[in-house]
């Protein structure tokens, strides 16, 4: 972790039944068969979305630029668990609902991020 300077995580579940919805809300094209590898795929695209805009907020706000990495994508586990710097002493989180049914939680944690 301290090779790659991790200052935070960012944690996105997601309910299978409405994910189609979720990511053509999101303006993502969802494939026909809505196979499990193509819907990974545009699970993945979707939390890159998320992570860039919180990029860029930070650094409209005058933080300094942060390298987000790849998003790793997982189906009902993580089975190594999500790591995280031992400076994070707070944990947010986001739940968004759809038809009055919990649909997406988007969780995330962050070091301190130094100003410009």
């Amino acid at each position: 972790m301290q090779a790659h300077r991790a200052r935070g995580a960012l944690i996105v579940y997601m309910d299978t039944e409405v994910a189609d919805k979720l990511f053509k809300a999101a303006g993502l094209q969802v494939p026909y068969d809505e196979d499990d590898e193509s819907m990974m795929g545009l699970c993945g695209s979707l939390c890159q979305s998320i992570s860039d805009k919180l990029k860029e907020g930070l650094d409209a706000a005058g933080f300094v630029g942060l390298e987000v990495s790849t998003p790793a994508v997982y189906k009902n586990t993580i089975s190594e668990g999500i790591e995280f710097s031992k400076e994070q002493e707070e944990k947010q989180e986001i739940n968004f609902f759809f038809l009055k049914h919990k649909a997406l939680v988007i969780e995330w944690t962050m070091a301190p991020i130094p100003k410009k």
